[in-house]
C-alpha cells in the first residue's frame, strides 16, 4: 500500500512540476546574446554562426542561435530539459522518491538571482550550461542501469555531445568519466564497456572543443571571449587568481537556500550525535560570510584587494568546514560518496581561477553537484525519522511554492512589456526608421543584460550596426511620449 501511495505522490509532484515549470519558462524573454544572430536563424545560418564564432561551443551556440527566435520551440525545449534535470538530479542522488524530487525541485527552481538570470532566462547561456548537464546526468543514470548495445550507443552519443558546450563544464565531466573507470577497476577488478565507451566519447568531445582549429586559440590566449591569465605573466596570473577567488565566493555566497539546507542537515546530525562543536564551526563561519557580504553591499568596506582576499579566504574556509563536518558526522559510505563529489566541486571552482572573465553561470555544474550532496545527506538523515522528513519536505515545498508565486507574476509583467516593445520596434522598422526607440523591461536585475545590449542590431538588421541604432527608455517615458498606458 505504501509503495502505491508513493507512486501516486510522485505522479502528483511530477504533474505540479511540469505545469509550474511550463508556465514559468513560457514567460521568459530573450536577453543579451539571444539578439546576436548575424547569419540569421535558419538551420544553415545557425550552423555557420556556431562554426564561425570560434569559441568551440558548437552545439550550445547552434541551439542558442536556432531556437532563441523560435518562441514555442525554445520554451518547449528549455522547459523539458529543466524538468528532466530535476528528475535526473533526484535519480542520481539515490533514486526518484517524493522526498528527493521535492529537494531537487526546490533547490533548482531559483538557486540565486544571478544563476536564474544567466542560466535559465538567457537562452544562449542556457544551452551552453544547462543542456550539457542534462546529457551528463542522463549518462550517469544509464551507467548504473544498463550495459547493452543500445546503452553503448546512447553513451557514445551523449558522452560526445555533452562536451560541445562550455569549456569548464566539459573538463569536470571528463574528469568524472575518468573517475568511473578508475573506481570500477579498483572495486570490481574490471571495467564495464559502458564506462569505457563513455570515457572515450567524452575525451573525444573534449579533444574537439579544445583542439579543433577554431578553438585552438583558447589554449593560446587568443580566443576573443575567454583568456588564459598565465599568458600575460605570473603577476597577472596571481592577480587574476585573487580576483576570481573573490568573485567565486560572491557567486557561491548567493546560494542561500542551498547553504541553509546543507548547514541545517549538518546541525541535525551533530545534535543526534551530541557533537555540537563540529556543527558550530560552519554555522559561525557562514554567519561571518553573510555579515561581511552585507557590509560589502552597503558600502562599509571599499573593495580593496586585501578585503576581497579576506572575504574569499573566509568563504573557502567555511566551505572546507562543511566538508569536514560531513566527513566526521555521517556514516562512512555516505561520507565517502559526498567527499568524492566535494572533490569535483572544488575542482570545478579552482579551474576558474586562471581564466577570465567568469560569471555565476560558470558555477552551474558546481551547484548541481552540491544539490546531489544535499539529497544524499538528507536521505541519510531522514531514514526512519518521520518528523524530520516532514519538516524538511514542508519547508522546501513552501520555498518552491513561494518561488513560483513570486517569479511567475514578475516574469508575466516582464513578458508583457517585452511583447509591447517588440511590437513597437516592428512598427518603427515598418516606418523605415533606423534610430529605434526600445522600451526597457522592468526588474532588469533579474536578467543578464535585458536592456541596452550590443546585440539588438543583429536581430533586426542582420548584423550591420552602422545602419541602425537603438535608444533605450523606461516604460513611463514611452507612456509620456505617446500619451498611452500599457495597462489600458
Amino acid at each position: 500500500m505504501k509503495q502505491n501511495s508513493n507512486k501516486i505522490l510522485i505522479a502528483v509532484i511530477i504533474l505540479i512540476l511540469a505545469i509550474t515549470i511550463g508556465v514559468l519558462f513560457s514567460l521568459f524573454i530573450n536577453t543579451h546574446d539571444d539578439y546576436y544572430i548575424p547569419n540569421g536563424i535558419s538551420f544553415e545560418g545557425s550552423v555557420q554562426f556556431a562554426s564561425e564564432l570560434g569559441n568551440g561551443r558548437y552545439l550550445g551556440n547552434f541551439f542558442g542561435n536556432f531556437l532563441s527566435q523560435r518562441y514555442f520551440w525554445n520554451t518547449l525545449v528549455k522547459a523539458a530539459l529543466f524538468f528532466a534535470v530535476i528528475l535526473l538530479v533526484a535519480d542520481n542522488s539515490g533514486g526518484i522518491t517524493p522526498f528527493s524530487l521535492i529537494i531537487s525541485a526546490a533547490l533548482l527552481i531559483y538557486p540565486s538571482k544571478s544563476i536564474f538570470g544567466q542560466c535559465y532566462v538567457w537562452s544562449h547561456c542556457y544551452y551552453n550550461y544547462v543542456m550539457p548537464i542534462f546529457f551528463f546526468l542522463a549518462s550517469l543514470s544509464l551507467l548504473k542501469r544498463s550495459n547493452t548495445k543500445l546503452s553503448w550507443l546512447v553513451l557514445m552519443i551523449f558522452g560526445f555531445v555533452q562536451m560541445l558546450y562550455s569549456e569548464n563544464t566539459s573538463i569536470i565531466i571528463a574528469l568524472i568519466a575518468a573517475f568511473f573507470v578508475i573506481y570500477e577497476k579498483k572495486k570490481e577488478g574490471k571495467v564495464s564497456k559502458n564506462a569505457i565507451i563513455y570515457l572515450v566519447a567524452s575525451l573525444f568531445g573534449l579533444f574537439v572543443i579544445f583542439i579543433f582549429p577554431k578553438l585552438f586559440g583558447v589554449s593560446h590566449n587568443v580566443d576573443f571571449y575567454r583568456g588564459y591569465a598565465a599568458k600575460a605573466g605570473i603577476l597577472s596570473l596571481i592577480k587574476n587568481i585573487g580576483h576570481n577567488l573573490f568573485y567565486i565566493s560572491i557567486f557561491m555566497r548567493e546560494l542561500y537556500i542551498l547553504w541553509a539546507t546543507l548547514v541545517a542537515l549538518v546541525c541535525i546530525r551533530a545534535v543526534e550525535q551530541k557533537k555540537y562543536f563540529i556543527a558550530a564551526v560552519p554555522v559561525v563561519l557562514y554567519a561571518a560570510v553573510l555579515l561581511l557580504g552585507i557590509l560589502f553591499e552597503i558600502g562599509v568596506y571599499e573593495e580593496r584587494a586585501s578585503i576581497q582576499l579576506l572575504y574569499a579566504a573566509l568563504f573557502w574556509i567555511f566551505q572546507l568546514s562543511v566538508i569536514f563536518a560531513v566527513w566526521k558526522l555521517f556514516e562512512k559510505d555516505i561520507a565517502n560518496k559526498a567527499l568524492i563529489i566535494f572533490a569535483f566541486i572544488l575542482l570545478s571552482e579552482l579551474e576558474l581561477l586562471i581564466v577570465t572573465p567568469i560569471g555565476a553561470r560558470c558555477l552551474f555544474i558546481t551547484y548541481i553537484l552540491y544539490t546531489i550532496i544535499v539529497i544524499l545527506l538528507a536521505n541519510s538523515i531522514i531514514f526512519d525519522k518521520a518528523l524530520i522528513k516532514k519538516v524538511i519536505s514542508v519547508a522546501l515545498c513552501l520555498y518552491y511554492v513561494a518561488c513560483c508565486a513570486v517569479l511567475i507574476p514578475i516574469m508575466k509583467e516582464v513578458h508583457d512589456v517585452d511583447t509591447l516593445r517588440l511590437d513597437f520596434i516592428n512598427q518603427q522598422l515598418e516606418a523605415g526608421k533606423t534610430d529605434i526607440f526600445v522600451i526597457n523591461v522592468p526588474h532588469a536585475d533579474m536578467f543578464w543584460i535585458a536592456n541596452g545590449s550590443y546585440a539588438w542590431s543583429s536581430t533586426f538588421n542582420q548584423g550591420d550596426p552602422d545602419e541602425m541604432t537603438f535608444s533605450f527608455y523606461d516604460l513611463d517615458v514611452y507612456n509620456s511620449i505617446f500619451n498611452t498606458d500599457m495597462e489600458n
